[in-house]
């Protein structure tokens, strides 16, 4: 209901500006307990030279049974100041009279909004209209209407709206459901194959929170490690003050069980394998390693240092020594009977100073060992040769002097040289 009216102060002078006012019908102008309508206030009244129009009944609906009194005023309260909320009595209030009358003369010319309910229509009542026709619900077959366009807005159906099993197959076309028609806030559980998120970040984890309920455990900070608390993952970081309950050294440890705070170290005898002084780490110590330890075979050539130093009170066997064995000490010179042969033996190789007294028998040499060509020039003197020495030649033999009676001689001329009978022979 439209009003209009003026705003002067005491002086009579018009007001402008903007004005808090507030509006009431009352059934007796001078009883404030007669209000049958209101307060209603209207905030920031544009007032131009004391003129101001408003509506009434904009946020409190005015009923049109309201006017089947005789006598209503309209009671105006306007703010001082105007942004106030001290309001001021304007007096004296204002009579309704035509326009209360035209008011409760339009409801006989309209329907007031439910006035007519489904007991009101006929049961063959047909409705036709070109315009829109909107209900809480439509009940029915809906056979008998026509020129319907069927339309479902974009995420108009929610979860809410369906009907547990509603949805078959059978009552979805081919390529009906368009990512479109799904509701951003429409998550499909795990039961029905999902996993009942709609987002994810860098390094969340999905986990069974409880039966058929998928959860999600956001990321955290780097180094932290997951543990479980009542069945239930979560992040937690290394260390802290809780209590150990028990480790165990285990073989090759030392040092456990530790039940609180300890050190578990690896275990040594320092006389096998120990600490380096210098890098601290465990080493084999010098003469750790026992013959009983290598496997046979398993010291190759390639694993010795061309420096290496050999000490042994055992026998080394090889199938060749090379080199002059000047470093050897301790080693007793044994030659196998019948192991030097003329090809075991170089040119001249064989001297005096190489062959002690009396080691060279007829057992240690082979037939035909020792050639002309083997032996150096001098080499074999009188205590190099056994004294059961055979000596079988078909060449001659030369010699300052021969000692002995020469009773095992044979194929020997007797020849005494010119002169050579002396004195003494």
């Amino acid at each position: 209901m439209g009003y209009e009216g003026t705003l002067s102060d005491a002086s009579g002078n018009a007001l402008t500006g903007y004005y808090n006012m507030r509006f009431s019908i009352v059934s007796v102008d001078s009883v404030a307990s007669s209000v049958v309508w209101g307060p209603e206030t209207h905030r920031s009244v544009k007032v131009v030279k004391g003129a101001f129009s408003v509506t009434l009944g904009s946020s409190t609906p005015i009923p049109p049974s309201l006017f089947s009194s005789s006598a209503l005023y309209l009671k105006i309260e306007v703010a001082n100041p105007g942004s106030s909320s001290n309001y001021e009595l304007l007096s004296p209030s204002s009579p309704i009279v035509s326009v209360g009358n035209a008011f409760k003369a339009a409801e006989a010319d309209t329907v007031s909004d439910g006035a007519i309910t489904a007991a009101k229509l006929a049961a063959d009542i047909s409705i036709s209209t070109t315009g829109k026709v909107t209900a809480e619900a439509f009940y029915g077959s809906g056979v008998g209407l026509t020129g319907i366009t069927a339309a479902i807005g974009d995420f108009s159906i929610t979860q809410a709206k369906i009907a547990t099993s509603a949805v078959t197959s059978e009552k979805l076309s081919d390529e009906a459901v368009t990512p479109d028609k799904i509701s951003s806030s429409f998550l499909l559980p795990a039961t029905k194959g999902g996993t009942g998120q709609n987002a994810y970040a860098k390094g969340d984890l999905l986990f069974a929170s409880d039966v058929n309920t998928l959860s999600k455990l956001p990321s955290d900070a780097d180094g932290k490690v997951l543990r479980l608390s009542a069945g239930v993952p979560q992040w937690s970081t290394v260390g802290g003050t809780g209590t150990v309950i028990l480790v165990d050294s285990g073989p090759g440890l030392t040092g456990g069980p530790i039940t609180v705070m300890g050190t578990l170290e690896v275990k040594y005898d320092d006389l096998t394998i120990g600490l380096n002084s210098v890098s601290g780490s465990l080493e084999v110590k010098d003469l750790g390693i026992s013959a009983a330890k290598i496997a046979v075979g398993a010291i190759t050539g390639d694993r010795l240092a061309t420096d290496i130093n050999i000490s042994t009170t055992g026998k080394i066997t090889a199938e060749a020594f090379y080199g002059s064995g000047a470093g050897l000490t301790g080693v007793p010179a044994e030659i196998a009977d019948y192991s030097v042969t003329a090809t075991k033996l170089a040119t001249s190789a064989v001297t005096s100073e190489k062959l002690a007294a009396g080691a060279v028998s007829a057992e240690k040499l082979g037939s035909g060992a020792v050639t002309a060509e083997a032996i150096a020039v001098g080499a074999i003197t009188g205590d190099r040769l056994a004294t059961d020495i055979n000596i079988s030649t078909t060449g001659k033999i030369t010699a300052e002097a021969f000692y002995g009676s020469g009773a095992g001689l044979t194929g020997v001329p007797a020849e005494i040289a010119d002169y050579s009978v002396t004195a003494t022979k």
